[in-house]
């Protein structure tokens, strides 16, 4: 779990620099480096004027003292218009990231149709964007760079403390260690909570409207719908309003413990440079750079801390971004599995009826498909994808097009090598979704790659082992796959360590395989099997054998047995 927050984290901080990745970044690191002069600047400033109280003390020549005030005038003069130019062009980027931003947010809005401003969940993904893209990445890169000169900022009081008690700074750094994982936690439960309350935040919206309009006023008037419309209105906002608070109130609680803790350490440090100085141990300038590094360490870790828990807080919101602008991809994924299940729905209706009636009957419908269209928008697909540089996106759409191409191209009967080809295929593309969950090893021996198959014998079975087997198991599992000939016979054996499969459904699967009644509407995920087994009997006659072995919880094994598998070639 915590793995996927990482990896969810990173995936969202990557899209944002893909999403700026031609927007002056030349600015950006030109920003990066005058922020990093304004944290080095000041531990100079500090180290100078350490000196110059450190000479006063002992009594050096008042040359030597003025030709420190020289540098320190200097450097003061080098940090005044450091930290101008860098508050002026950080703001000039911000404006030109919100303009830059927001034509590519409308450029994008381009991708939708008229029908999906009138659903409400592709409208809410459009809302939420909107609300979204003008503030989150620049608080990102904000956020960043923060942190970046915050990390320089420790550095150079770690530098300076060497010299002291390094050990002090440990407690600063596992005070901040435990903050940043209770303060991301917040920001979680604060981000889930806005998400959840979109639709009600819309009906707060509109019914405020009604009240207030000129156009609405009269008929809200007429039917006498004011009180109740002003009372739904208050427990809206009342419960908002507690949800806020209880955030508000958690958020300043552990801020003031936090930030008490930080202030004890910061006195222990105080009253020992004090001491040290009282003692003869340090000069006074020396102590007095001791105090500010302390203090400008607390800063720095509190800093990175809120830093830290703005990106996160902030990247959340990123989905919202991602999803707007990633909705070309994601009708794409839904349009392939309403595919699929439009597919399963198709072999489920058209088997109940004669093997043979259905083998014709599938030529029709293929004839009433336009593969040419389906190949052409998934190669504009995959090209778009490949331009854009979604490496990962584009190989799916490209395996996909390579899967419709054998299924609706391919004659009736394939060499057994073409099919395991496809089913190596499919498995890549599952992998895509299901990661390490899924593994597989395929074993084909030499007689059998050249053997005459009907299509789609073998890809049923192992879709079968990664939904009913690999999916279902919260570890997955390996799918071993092994085609073997003996003399006449081939053997094909699909065997997974997943879910299992309980005596009970065995045997009704084994019923449904058997019998010509329409048991099967009971069993839907035996359709696949039913599939595979009735072309069996239909191309190699009653001697052929599907057999089915598993142990609940352990592993499923199918078994395909061809007796005389010649008889196609």
């Amino acid at each position: 779990m915590k793995k996927d927050k990482i990896y969810c984290f990173i995936d969202r901080i990557k899209f944002i620099f893909k999403l700026i990745k031609d927007l002056k970044l030349s600015l950006l690191i030109v920003c990066l480096f005058l922020c990093v002069i304004n944290v080095i600047l000041p531990y100079i400033t500090m180290i100078n004027t350490q000196e110059i109280i450190n000479r006063i003390q002992i009594g050096l020549s008042i040359r030597l003292i003025l030709k420190r005030l020289i540098i320190f005038l200097i450097l003061g003069i080098l940090y005044i218009i450091s930290s101008n130019l860098y508050n002026f062009l950080i703001l000039k980027y911000k404006e030109y990231l919100y303009l830059e931003l927001n034509k590519k947010f409308l450029d994008n809005s381009l991708k939708f149709n008229l029908k999906d401003f009138e659903n409400p969940e592709v409208y809410n993904i459009i809302q939420r964007a909107e609300q979204e893209i003008g503030i989150r990445p620049y608080n990102i890169i904000i956020s960043l760079l923060s942190i970046i000169s915050q990390s320089v900022n420790l550095i150079s009081a770690f530098l300076i403390l060497t010299k002291w008690h390094l050990t002090l700074i440990i407690g600063f750094i596992l005070l901040a260690s435990f903050a940043s994982k209770y303060f991301i936690s917040i920001s979680k439960n604060e981000y889930d909570i806005l998400m959840n309350r979109t639709n009600y935040e819309r009906k707060s919206w509109y019914i405020s409207h009604l009240l207030i309009k000129d156009e609405y006023i009269k008929e809200v008037r007429l039917f006498g719908l004011s009180k109740y419309l002003i009372q739904q209105f208050i427990e809206l906002r009342s419960r908002f309003f507690k949800e806020n608070v209880d955030v508000l109130k958690r958020q300043y609680i552990f801020s003031e413990i936090y930030q008490l803790m930080n202030y004890v350490i910061s006195f222990f440090i105080i009253f020992l440079a004090i001491y040290e100085s009282t003692q003869g141990i340090l000069l006074v300038g020396t102590a007095m750079t001791y105090i500010n590094t302390s203090s400008k360490i607390e800063n720095a870790i509190q800093n990175i801390v809120s830093n830290i828990f703005g990106i996160y807080k902030d990247s959340l919101y990123i989905d919202n971004i991602k999803k707007y602008f990633n909705y070309e991809a994601n009708k794409f994924n839904e349009f392939y599995n309403d595919l699929v299940k439009k597919n399963q729905k198709l072999i489920h209706d058209i088997y109940e009826k004669d093997i043979q009636m259905l083998q014709t009957q599938l030529e029709m419908l293929q004839t009433q498909i336009n593969p040419h269209f389906l190949y052409n928008t998934l190669e504009s697909v995959y090209l778009s994808l490949e331009v854009k540089g979604e490496k990962e996106s584009a190989n799916i759409v490209y395996m996909l097009s390579k899967l419709f191409k054998y299924a609706l191209k391919e004659r009736n009967t394939i060499s057994l090598n073409k099919e395991v080809e496809m089913v190596k295929m499919y498995l890549e593309i599952e992998k895509y979704r299901f990661g390490k969950r899924l593994a597989w090893e395929i074993t084909l021996d030499q007689v059998a790659k050249d053997i005459t198959i009907p299509k789609l014998l073998l890809q049923p079975l192992v879709e079968n082992a990664v939904k009913h087997g690999i999916e279902l198991s919260k570890e997955g599992g390996m799918i071993d796959i092994s085609i073997t000939t003996y003399e006449e016979i081939l053997v094909i054996v699909v065997n997974d360590d997943g879910v299992g499969i309980s005596p009970e459904k065995i045997i009704e699967i084994g019923e449904s395989l058997n019998k010509k009644e329409n048991i099967q509407k009971k069993i839907r995920s035996s359709i696949g099997l039913k599939n595979v087994y009735e072309r069996l009997i239909y191309y190699y006659g009653e001697n052929a054998k599907l057999d089915i072995e598993s142990a609940d919880g352990e592993y499923t094994e199918v078994t395909v047995i061809i007796p005389d598998y010649r008889s196609l070639s």
